[in-house]
């Protein structure tokens, strides 16, 4: 529980030093960089289905195209969002949230390519796209709580539920652990 107290009394300390004006500019920009990156991957997506609906890629262009489909979001928010840092800094405004974000979104890009790496090295399968998802979700999940620095006081949180049978305790982590 000592991480726990550390953490809150962290949190008061980040809250007192923030600055209502820059943390609404910085939302307003992380709103912006994901509304774009949307945008941008819909562009991306709908210019390639009238260009190439009907012609079929094999090999490394079908690659190509497959791996363009899961980094352009992530990769077109963290663009925007840095553009949205440099033209805040400058002006000696706080830019934590845009660079958690940038952090963020390059995660997100790189687990979704390796993840989906992992899956052509599989192999096609009918249940591969839906644990992709899955995967790559919680290993983001994961990593995101890491660069936001609570994986530690979640993981303590997740040990502390638990339940002892005579010398044995079980708690979530530990059962998290298990089915990982």
């Amino acid at each position: 529980m000592e991480l726990l107290s550390s953490t809150l009394n962290d949190l008061q300390g980040w809250f007192a030093t923030l600055d209502p004006a820059a943390i609404g500019l910085q939302l307003l920009v992380i709103g912006l960089a994901v509304a774009g990156g949307w945008i941008v991957h819909r562009f991306y997506q709908a210019t390639f289905a009238a260009h190439f609906g009907d012609v079929s890629f094999k090999g490394m262009r079908q690659l190509a195209i497959r791996i363009g489909r899961r980094l352009i979001f992530p990769l077109s928010t963290a663009l925007l969002a840095l553009i949205g840092r440099q033209i805040l800094s400058p002006f000696g405004l706080e830019t934590r949230l845009l660079d958690i974000v940038i952090q963020l979104m390059l995660a997100l890009a790189a687990i979704r390519l390796l993840v989906y790496a992992l899956g052509v090295g599989i192999g096609p399968g009918p249940a591969l796209r839906a644990w992709e998802q899955i995967l790559s979700t919680g290993i983001w999940m994961v990593v995101a709580l890491h660069v936001v620095g609570w994986l530690p006081l979640v993981a303590e949180t997740m040990d502390a539920l638990a339940i002892n049978f005579g010398d044995s305790r079980i708690s979530l982590l530990m059962v998290i652990k298990l089915l990982v």
